[in-house]
């Protein structure tokens, strides 16, 4: 009997650990609109079918698949304003009525756009603000804030969105970002930097131009990307592509790990 709980749970542990994937999430033409959305069907596949606005693309496997719900998807909303303001998003942070404040601000345009890379057409969403300096396209001018919303009802309850990545293009040396994930259910900022330069390796990430971690997003958390404050004269930035991963929840995670614990024991066990 030892020798079968040993034989589950290294399974287990070794696949929980051995799981490291993800989808790359893109747009492929410049169209624009008040809101732009994208949804992820499929889930199962590698490179999973995903429709709506501006030709969106993905390719890639997430680390549940095989064991995501055939009818499960996922549903990117993308929506903008034109009046963000860094010091009185703090102050509703601090106040918890940030949900109420990026509720209430002035809705732009999302703006798909693209220019030639190499050769190769780049594309990413940008904000109109409706100034008409041009380039609409991009995040150029103070105010301009992006969001991206994550809805993920159709998952298992035991299975988490993963962000993993979001890429930027046109970055340049005076280029600044506000970056947050809010989570809306909580209403809490899960992560938050301002005024940052994403432009060149950042650290602890493999990216140039953007910026990479490991947040999990529940149902109706939203994503935040603002030009900063002290962006220079030639601010002009999109964001370019999303790379997410679909996984066990943390508890799940944590199930598994206390089965390591018991792997451990019982080779101690075996030892004595």
């Amino acid at each position: 009997m030892k020798k079968i709980k040993f034989g589950i749970c290294a399974v287990a542990l070794i696949g929980a650990m051995s799981a490291q994937a993800s989808v790359i999430f893109e747009l492929d033409s410049g169209q624009a609109g008040l809101t732009r959305q994208w949804v992820a069907t499929d889930l199962n596949n590698t490179a999973p079918t995903v429709t709506g606005d501006n030709t969106p693309q993905a390719g890639g496997t997430f680390s549940a698949a095989g064991n995501i719900d055939l009818a499960a998807s996922i549903t990117f909303n993308f929506s903008a304003a034109s009046n963000w303001n860094a010091s009185a998003a703090q102050a509703n942070i601090t106040a918890g009525t940030f949900g109420t404040y990026i509720s209430g601000l002035t809705a732009a345009t999302v703006d798909g756009g693209g220019n030639s890379l190499s050769g190769e057409p780049i594309f990413g969403f940008g904000v109109d603000n409706g100034d008409g300096l041009g380039n609409g396209s991009t995040l150029e001018a103070q105010g301009e804030v992006l969001f991206l919303e994550v809805k993920n009802s159709g998952l298992s309850v035991s299975q988490s969105v993963l962000l993993q990545q979001v890429d930027f293009n046109l970055m340049t040396a005076g280029d600044r970002t506000d970056f947050l994930v809010y989570n809306k259910t909580d209403n809490t900022i899960t992560f938050q930097e301002w005024d940052m330069k994403y432009n060149g390796t950042t650290a602890g990430s493999p990216i140039d131009d953007g910026v990479g971690g490991s947040w999990v997003l529940n149902d109706g958390d939203i994503v935040v990307m603002g030009v900063g404050v002290s962006g220079g004269p030639t601010e002009k930035w999109r964001a370019a592509d999303f790379t997410f991963d679909v996984i066990p929840e943390p508890a799940t995670l944590g199930m598994v790990a206390a089965c390591g614990a018991g792997i451990l024991f019982i080779r101690r066990r075996f030892m004595l």
